[in-house]
């Protein structure tokens, strides 16, 4: 057998095989998980991209292409930004006795300040957390307004993303991002509460 026989015989081993399934009930419990039903559902997802954000940073001196998985990352805290905020929007809806949509739009800094209107009427004294978080998510815009930058290296229009921005420090990041999902998910928790007793709205 020829070295180039060799070489394919090794390399068909981990090709795609007949029969091959994407979403299936593995046999072991350890690598299985549950599409969870849990609590409101944008909670659940911001939650898990939160997590999985953490997670690479965590063992990021660990992983293959290190500098690469800054993308993802990035993308996954801002997506977690996103859908906090909705979930947050959602609630303040529900304790107006509104529907209870959520916003379509992937601006992050229009979901802030629409939350923060609400917010701020219920709890005054949190001004300069919200200073705090509203930089951030300026910052976020900054670098990344449309959702895209940390997924594509140009933009629609060709033009090159991510501008300026050449050097992240990860645990700051982690760092910054776990005290922003205090006061998110805190005001989660705290519009739940006030939404299963609508009388203590206002």
């Amino acid at each position: 057998m020829s070295f180039t026989e060799d070489l394919k015989d090794v390399l068909v081993k981990h090709w795609p095989q007949k029969g091959d399934r994407l979403f299936t009930q593995g046999p072991s419990w350890e690598k299985t998980v549950q599409i969870s039903t849990w609590g409101e559902g944008l909670l659940t997802y911001a939650l898990g991209y939160k997590s999985a954000a953490d997670h690479l940073i965590e063992n990021f001196e660990h992983l293959d292409y290190r500098d690469f998985v800054v993308y993802p990352i990035c993308y996954l805290y801002r997506h977690y930004v996103e859908l906090i905020l909705k979930g947050l929007i959602v609630q303040c809806q529900i304790g107006e006795g509104k529907s209870g949509n959520f916003p379509t739009n992937h601006d992050v800094l229009a979901l802030w300040k629409q939350f923060r209107e609400h917010i701020e009427q219920i709890q005054p004294d949190v001004d300069d957390a919200n200073e705090t978080v509203e930089r951030s998510i300026r910052e976020f815009v900054k670098h990344d307004p449309c959702s895209d930058s940390f997924r594509y290296p140009i933009r629609r229009d060709g033009t090159p993303t991510l501008e300026g921005l050449t050097l992240i420090d990860l645990q700051n990041l982690q760092t910054v991002m776990g005290r922003i999902s205090g006061l998110l998910e805190g005001s989660y928790d705290y519009l739940d509460d006030l939404n299963q007793n609508i009388d203590n709205w206002y």
